[in-house]
């Protein structure tokens, strides 16, 4: 187990997921575990790959700048980054050999000219680059598992969450979606269907051109609407309260035609009938 998150540590170093390495570090990862083949490091990957944050970092957790890879390279000696460079070397007294310096004042000096040629053949191109140096993947993250929240990743999602909570009682607040009310026009089917309505266009116009629009009707057959069971819907203010799955009754007016209709038929047939007992009573007298 510890061999594997040794090799995850080194690969998210490699591919920059700096979380990953945070998260690989505070479970007590060998931070100087070297490769079983080439002998590198998570350094000598954070160095290749010139990720100064991750080099950085696995410096103020105790890496070891010196370590050699089995070429007899140095992670400063990797970097094509001169900031890298600098801050690697700082530590190891200015050498860029593959070894640490011995004891003695005219040691450092030859150490460093006898590992001149070996930077220079280190610093050779590669006659083909590997696709995943040339392209390496975007926002790249190692599979450790569930990872630990970073104190600022906590207080966004507490944040998130207050402003979710403050919005859902906050009446105030511009609520975006849709609402679903129960429609009816009254003397008609008793039953309801519903509706669906614009949250942001909530009006009384609005309310009843789409309740008319499903029940079937026109806007001039309707006298009022009425919020069941006896509350009469005057503004738009009233409407934007309400809430899902409110009954609405669309009220329609008393149909007046109809009913001049029938006076009419009342009275021509009133008329008829007096016209017809007068001729009878007429014809009743003549014979007599």
């Amino acid at each position: 187990m510890a061999a594997e998150l040794e090799e995850k540590l080194r690969e998210a170093a490699c591919f920059g997921d700096i979380d990953g390495v945070k998260e690989l570090l505070s479970h007590g990862v060998n931070v100087n575990a070297q490769h079983e083949i080439n002998g590198w490091t998570a350094l000598h990957w954070a160095a290749k790959r010139n990720h100064l944050n991750i080099v950085n970092l696995l410096c103020n957790h105790g890496a070891d700048k010196n370590i050699p890879t089995n070429k007899g390279e140095v992670a400063a000696q990797l970097t094509g980054e001169g900031v890298i460079k600098v801050l690697l070397n700082a530590m190891r007294g200015g050498s860029s050999g593959g070894s640490a310096p011995s004891n003695g004042s005219s040691t450092p000096a030859p150490a460093a000219a006898n590992n001149k040629p070996t930077v220079k053949t280190e610093e050779k191109k590669l006659p083909i680059t590997p696709n995943y140096i040339r392209n390496p993947p975007l926002a790249y993250q190692v599979d450790i598992g569930e990872r630990k929240e970073s104190r600022s990743q906590a207080k966004e999602r507490k944040q998130d969450k207050r402003m979710r909570i403050a919005k859902h009682f906050d009446s105030d607040e511009e609520d975006v979606g849709e609402l679903i009310l129960k429609v009816r026009a009254s003397g008609r089917d008793p039953d309801y269907i519903e509706i669906e309505l614009a949250k942001d266009a909530l009006t009384l116009e609005y309310l009843m051109v789409m309740g008319c629009e499903e029940l079937g009707l026109s806007a001039e057959s309707v006298d009022r609407v009425r919020k069941m069971p006896n509350t009469r819907l005057r503004r738009d203010k009233e409407v934007g309260r309400l809430k899902d799955y409110q009954e609405i009754e669309f009220v329609l007016k008393s149909p007046p035609q109809e009913n001049g209709v029938d006076s009419g038929e009342d009275e021509s047939e009133q008329g008829t009938n007096n016209g017809s007992d007068n001729n009878a009573s007429t014809t009743e007298q003549m014979e007599a």
